[in-house]
């Protein structure tokens, strides 16, 4: 029957195949089909905008007379002649060709759009649909979570095309702008600093160029820092419960890294010199309770960024390791998301989540606590809070514990499961003890801190305590009556320690990728701030995508765990430096442009404006 049957398109074929079970649709061939539904899918972006030589042939050889290139049509609107099929990078245009004719068949009569929901999930359907050249009405699937139930739910629940069509418009600018960005300014620089040499690309772009920067400023910091020698003065002190260490402070210095370094060397001297002279020291404790809560929820970026500093992982490594987890192990909820926080007719989902993880998973005691202790309901506008979730909400585990995982799966999973856990934890507390030693005139400081109440920390068992030996603290010696009033401390030795002042570090990709994320902190613009501060540089599901990009675009390379400039990258920042083009490196672009896709996408700019 003509137009019976509705097409689904899903971004990926394992998101189809899980689609098709839910609805209890078989395979046929390629695809999936029953009497009421046609399921397949994308393989990504399967569908581009058309390269210049692509619109006019004399564009096959770049020139600069022929600099900038302005489409006519590139004006936020999509039509057919301006696209074409992405072809290359194990694509050969076969999955296209197969959307199209099932676009096409006279028994399809609606198209629902399964492609990831996000900016780039709406761009992969509408330019599929547009190039397939048959209008049909379009209904959205939005999932946050890939289990049955989830499934379910978004096909009872289909949004509207208009519903989403602020997201689209925002899409489509997005692409063209960046094409019209990307394309000048990569031809600009490859052939004024290669000689036009297309093997030797100087590719310049919105997000991968001030990303870039960051890393070559921070080089150029690290090149130019001229150390700084000075002593460190550390005295060993005897009470009648043990010893303990205390390092000098110099007067009138307030910050605690600068207040341990004499950069007089004969002061130094004189100091351990008459501190050793001297003997004895007056004790004074200063005690303060301290209450720590537990990190928020992951989102990608934050999950990104913990998984470098635990275990060295990749971004790109991270990315497709909760990407599984989503996809093929039904774990953990939608990945690609910028929000740390549940909405909040999440509760009952939550405690559903955690009586499972309590039997099927290693900090399962730690649920069935969270359960007993009603802390889910407690946790209010810390963990639920609609106004602070964006499209998508944080990663949280869905309750399906995952069988046979790889080793960075395993890992990523148990941190995934653990945050989750955690966040309904209690504060911690500790006790924070600053031991003063007053040795004539001059100042020796303590600092030791002890955990008192573990709260959200015994979630992470030895790890917590990992974590307290990395801030330097120490276990002090408790003062005693037999100390005297006031206290007296024995100076058992005085150490003069020669160090020097250290460059600023270079950029791991945790580092980096926090850098990206809070890029909004270097543009002066409020409102323009405002908006990075929701995207950063780039979103969270294309940062690990711009480092590999510099990667393999040459511009940077690996050293163990940092990431490291290569010659390319400091030609391509003189050049645009010399040429007047340094807005490009800059996050100011991003964020006027991030600024108005938020007012695109709301409705209140229009694209062929932006």
């Amino acid at each position: 029957m003509a137009g019976s049957k509705t097409l689904v398109i899903a971004e990926k074929p394992s998101v189809a195949a899980d689609l098709a079970k839910v609805l209890k649709v078989p395979k046929r061939d390629d695809f999936f089909e029953n009497d009421e539904w046609v399921i397949s899918s994308a393989v990504g972006h399967l569908v581009k905008l058309k390269d210049p030589q692509d619109l006019d042939e004399k564009y096959k050889r770049w020139s600069l007379k022929d600099l900038p290139i302005l489409p006519e049509k590139y004006d936020g609107s999509v039509s057919s002649d301006i696209l074409k099929i992405k072809t290359g990078d194990r694509q050969d245009g076969s999955r296209y060709k197969l959307l199209k004719k099932l676009i096409q068949r006279s028994d399809v009569g609606a198209i629902v759009n399964a492609c990831d929901a996000g900016r780039e999930g709406e761009l992969i359907l509408h330019q599929i649909y547009v190039l397939a050249g048959r209008e049909l009405p379009i209904k959205r699937l939005w999932l946050t979570s890939m289990t049955a139930e989830a499934i379910k739910d978004s096909f009872a629940h289909l949004l509207t095309a208009e519903a989403k069509a602020g997201l689209l418009d925002s899409a489509v600018g997005r692409a063209q702008a960046d094409w019209l960005v990307g394309m000048n300014a990569s031809r600009f620089s490859t052939i004024r600093i290669g000689g036009g040499r297309r093997n030797e690309s100087y590719s310049i772009g919105r997000v991968q160029t001030p990303t870039l920067m960051l890393i070559v400023q921070r080089e150029l910091e690290i090149r130019a820092f001229q150390p700084k020698t000075f002593w460190k003065i550390e005295a060993t002190f005897q009470v009648k419960a043990g010893t303990y260490k205390g390092v000098a402070q110099v007067p009138g210095i307030t910050d605690r890294k600068e207040a341990e370094r004499f950069f007089d060397e004969a002061q130094a001297q004189k100091l351990a010199e008459e501190s050793q002279s001297i003997g004895v020291g007056t004790v004074t404790d200063e005690r303060k309770p301290k209450k720590e809560s537990a990190p928020r929820l992951f989102d990608l970026t934050s999950l990104q960024r913990e998984a470098n500093r635990r275990f060295g992982l990749s971004a790109k490594s991270t990315l497709g390791a909760t990407q599984a987890l989503y996809e093929k192990f039904k774990a953990v909820t939608y990945p690609r998301t910028d929000s740390q926080y549940l909405p909040e007719d999440y509760v009952s989902n939550a405690q559903n989540v955690l009586s499972s993880l309590s039997d099927g998973h290693s900090a399962g005691t730690h649920a069935r606590e969270v359960l007993s202790q009603g802390w889910v309901k407690s946790a209010g506008k810390r963990v639920f809070d609609n106004k602070k979730v964006s499209d998508h909400f944080a990663i949280v585990p869905t309750g399906t514990i995952p069988g046979e995982m790889s080793e960075v799966e395993r890992k990523i999973f148990d941190l995934i499961v653990r945050r989750f856990i955690g966040v309904f934890f209690p504060m911690a507390e500790f006790e924070e003890t600053v031991r003063t030693t007053a040795v004539g005139q001059h100042t020796f400081r303590t600092t030791g801190k002890v955990l008192v109440v573990a709260g959200w920390r015994a979630v992470w068992g030895q790890e917590a305590d990992a974590e307290e030996e990395k801030e330097g603290s120490t276990n002090l010696p408790a003062l005693q009556s037999a100390d005297g009033t006031p206290p007296q401390a024995k100076v058992e030795a005085v150490e003069t320690k020669q160090d020097a002042t250290k460059p600023p570090a270079r950029y791991n990709e945790a580092s980096l990728l926090g850098a990206m994320e809070n890029a909004g902190k270097l543009v002066e613009d409020e409102a323009l701030a405002e908006a990075m501060k929701e995207r950063g540089l780039g979103t969270p599901a294309t940062r690990a995508q711009t480092i590999e990009g510099l990667l393999n675009n040459q511009y940077i390379e690996r050293q163990g765990k940092e990431l490291v400039p290569l010659a390319k990258a400091f030609q391509l920042h003189q050049f645009i430096h010399a040429k007047g083009l340094a807005f490009i490196s800059e996050p100011q672009l991003t964020g006027e442009w991030e600024y108005q896709l938020k007012q695109i996408e709301h409705g209140d700019l229009s694209v062929k404006k932006f």
